[in-house]
């Protein structure tokens, strides 16, 4: 029989986390695993993508924000179908009552999972202090690196006896070192033959936007002729336009938006950046490395778990876009050095960060907690 997980979280929308579990689940499920999606609220819009993938989907377990009812609908269904785990994803409110009702329904294991940096709900205490009287039945709190780890035990108090870190992966058969036809050049307006810097990230303020186009600037008195590319969307990008324009920079900063071909862009790059304030652990960096391209980021979060500094690319302080420019130049000054890094960068995905090495760990770690043994704290894999 198959071990059976329900995974509950409060929607499936576009985003890292989503990706994650959607790449993971929908190659775990099969003679091992039958696998679960249920949503608190609404669906959300990534929800089809779980549907092609063959994992089913039960929407909507919630009627509101506080429905206490909604705790014996989880038990019901975790009970109906023979639920072994279940397992929560985030800080909302499937956390406490996915994790009252796999209790109630006496089930081998309950997981939560955390992908990004966050916090409780600070609209209601009460929530609040049920999520914290709920940590001694949780079997184990999975975050996404092990800086996110070390976030829920110092900052949200979290038992360090039972956070565990297991990392990401991706898929190393859609992010590879293809050459982009000449027509993709030509879409992006990127003249061919120029060096060409990117980041992809949301235009938010955490993300550091202004610091990579102030990196931008210093590095364009250098090389006069390279191209920055900027692939993401968010309520920043009229700040960043207008620095762009003050700063000169119209013909050289190209500003993408949200893209759906980040594979097909990411070759284009000979470098690229992140200039995050916080990041859990970057799929971004991920993506780049598997493309082969050298890594210049902020050393914040879970980047410094993927970039070996000097090795694969290089790690700088958040906020200082003269350091990040530095290294920027220093790669593109010498050829040597970048493919070194860039052949680094993506062995060391191939051996740490494929999401078929994710679905391994991810396999074992359930059929511990099913085996009823413990999981050791700290990195696991």
């Amino acid at each position: 029989m198959p071990i059976r997980i329900l995974f509950l979280a409060p929607g499936l929308y576009i985003g890292g986390e989503e990706t994650q579990n959607l790449l993971t689940f929908s190659r775990m499920r099969g003679d091992r695993f039958d696998i679960i999606i249920g949503t608190t609220h609404d669906p959300g819009p990534f929800a089809q993508n779980f549907s092609n993938a063959g994992l089913e989907i039960i929407p909507n377990l919630l009627k509101g924000r506080f429905d206490i009812g909604g705790v014996a609908r989880i038990r019901k269904l975790i009970k109906e179908r023979s639920i072994d785990i279940v397992c929560t994803g985030g800080f909302g409110d499937s956390l406490f009552y996915g994790r009252l009702a796999g209790k109630l329904a006496g089930v081998r294991a309950i997981v939560s999972t955390f992908f990004h940096f966050g916090r409780l709900d600070r609209k209601n205490a009460r929530i609040e202090m049920f999520n914290k009287v709920l940590h001694p039945i949780t079997t184990v709190f999975k975050a996404s690196s092990i800086a996110l780890g070390e976030y829920l035990i110092n900052e949200l108090g979290y038992p360090r006896n039972k956070v565990v870190a297991i990392h990401d992966g991706i898929d190393t058969s859609k992010f590879t070192p293809s050459q982009p036809p000449e027509s993709k050049y030509n879409e992006l307006g990127i003249p061919i033959g120029r060096p060409v810097v990117g980041i992809v990230a949301s235009l938010y303020s955490f993300k550091g936007p202004d610091v990579f186009v102030e990196a931008a600037v210093q590095v364009h008195r250098k090389f006069p002729n390279a191209i920055f590319v900027m692939v993401g969307e968010g309520d920043q990008r009229p700040k960043i336009e207008k620095m762009i324009k003050e700063l000169g920079l119209q013909d050289n900063v190209l500003l993408l938006g949200y893209r759906t071909d980040v594979p097909e862009i990411l070759p284009i790059f000979d470098i690229s950046a992140l200039a995050s304030d916080t990041e859990a652990f970057p799929n971004t960096l991920l993506e780049a490395s598997a493309c082969v391209k050298p890594l210049v980021s902020t050393a914040v979060g879970g980047a410094p778990e993927i970039i070996i500094d000097g090795f694969n690319g290089f790690l700088v302080p958040p906020r200082n876009p003269h350091l990040m420019a530095d290294k920027i130049i220093k790669l593109l000054s010498d050829d040597s050095l970048r493919l070194k890094m860039a052949a680094n960068a993506r062995q060391r995905v191939l051996e740490n960060f494929s999401i078929e090495h994710k679905v391994v760990v991810f396999s074992k770690f359930f059929e511990q907690l099913y085996r009823g043994e413990r999981i050791p704290a700290g990195l696991y894999n």
